[in-house]
């Protein structure tokens, strides 16, 4: 028999991957599919899931033209992957919303979160990071 936790989990990541394949065609069916996966994230206390559902639902938000609502979602990923001590996702996150932020003309604050990301990069020594954060 398998375990109801392992069972939700599974169906958090497939409604997950389903969810993030569209967002730039259709970012709205991207939004209910990340939603949804999200709430699965949050009822098994899987906080790296969580802040990984939130990534892409800013993503699917910053297609959708919701571009306030992607900077809150980005933020709230950001302060997960930091709390349990996801020093690499935390600094994925930073770059990610630093390139949706340059994407969006926000250039400024796009400088920043890509500063962010690359300290954090070089205080891990993630030197392939630090290279694809620099280009």
């Amino acid at each position: 028999m398998q375990d109801d936790t392992i069972w939700k989990k599974q169906t958090h990541v497939e409604i997950h991957v389903v969810g993030k394949n569209d967002d730039a065609k259709h970012p709205e069916l991207s939004i209910a599919f990340c939603e949804q996966a999200l709430a699965e994230a949050r009822k098994t206390g899987d906080r790296l899931a969580e802040g990984s559902c939130l990534l892409d639902l800013g993503r699917a938000s910053f297609f959708s033209g919701q571009i306030e609502n992607g900077i809150k979602q980005y933020d709230q990923a950001i302060i997960i992957f930091r709390e349990i001590g996801e020093r690499a996702s935390e600094a994925k996150a930073l770059d990610r919303l630093g390139n949706m932020l340059g994407n969006f003309g926000q250039n400024e604050m796009a400088i920043v979160y890509h500063g962010r990301s690359l300290t954090i990069l070089r205080e891990t020594g993630d030197r392939l990071g630090e290279g694809n954060c620099l280009c």
